[in-house]
């Protein structure tokens, strides 16, 4: 049996396999999906235990190795979690492929989901991921213009969040007008705390590159906190997703 590189939770150690696995479903793992599919972990693994963890998830024999030894997971909640967190993993560069579904069968498959519940739970997921990802590019043009002064890194860092949000090009095209018209913000905000907690703090993992863009940043830091207050979300947690 190939030991584990180090001591994650079943949980994490069950989203990192299923996240890999849809990552490689089209034979090529990108950086981002490596990075959206590590923040969705429980516990960050610190630096070296990272290191030798995405050694692991770039191999695909290997993964299938541990996939294939994994113990169940009994708690039929997070059998969903790792559902949801692979899925995400999919949706990450902006749409899902019909490959990514099918490795995600899979893994619902070893988890003892039915096909029709994995199925039904992909298009809800799919659902949310594109309302969410619409909140996202609303705040991300206020934040880009809460100071009064648009970056071009502000711009540019929208401009990668607009490009990857798994919704159609038309859409995109209306909502790429938000940066230089910006919705309300309260109504944005009540939106988002209307999103199961998952999806709110995909929000501000979403957010957090904005406020890294800006040349200033301070104002753009205190606020980020302040709306993950509103959201729902403590101020060490959303500090956090800050800086990971």
């Amino acid at each position: 049996m190939i030991a584990a590189p180090m001591p994650l939770s079943d949980l994490d150690t069950w989203t990192l396999v299923a996240g890999g696995l849809v990552a490689h479903a089209d034979e090529h793992m990108e950086t981002q999906e490596w990075e959206h599919l590590v923040a969705l972990l429980e516990v960050q693994p610190d630096g070296p235990a990272l290191d030798e963890w995405l050694a692991r998830l770039m191999d695909a024999q290997q993964l299938e190795t541990v996939f294939a030894e994994l113990a169940p997971l009994a708690d039929p909640a997070d059998r969903e979690r790792v559902l949801y967190r692979a899925w995400q993993v999919a949706l990450s560069d902006g749409e899902a492929s019909e490959v990514e579904a099918s490795m995600h069968q899979r893994v619902a498959d070893r988890l003892g989901v039915a096909a029709e519940q994995a199925e039904a739970w992909r298009a809800e997921w799919s659902r949310l991921a594109s309302r969410r990802a619409e909140l996202s590019v609303g705040l991300a043009a206020w934040l880009a213009n809460l100071d009064g002064r648009l970056d071009a890194a502000e711009a540019s860092q929208f401009t990668d969040l607009l490009e990857r949000a798994p919704i159609s090009v038309g859409r995109r095209l209306d909502l790429g007008e938000q940066l230089h018209a910006p919705p309300a913000l309260d109504d944005l905000v009540t939106q988002v705390a209307a999103l199961p907690m998952d999806e709110r703090l995909a929000v501000l993992r979403d957010l957090a590159p904005m406020v890294h863009a800006s040349a200033r940043g301070q104002q753009e830091r205190a606020a980020y906190l302040d709306v993950a207050r509103r959201f729902g979300v403590d101020e060490a947690r959303a500090a956090a997703l800050l800086e990971a």
